[in-house]
């Protein structure tokens, strides 16, 4: 965490109800392969990294 995200390699979430995750102004996810990553929307510091397949399945 900490690490500025280089977001060109990264899909940006739109559905935030898909993943059910909380949606914040200050905040933007970012999808790449099984990982979810929330980062601060005017740093791009990786705020969290959440595996999709544990989301997915419960």
């Amino acid at each position: 965490m900490g690490d500025r995200l280089r977001v060109g390699d990264y899909t940006l979430v739109h559905d935030y109800s898909r993943y059910d995750i909380e949606r914040r102004d200050d905040w933007r996810c970012y999808r790449g392969g099984d990982r979810l990553i929330r980062v601060d929307a005017q740093t791009q510091q990786i705020l969290t990294i959440i595996n999709l397949t544990r989301v997915l399945l419960n």
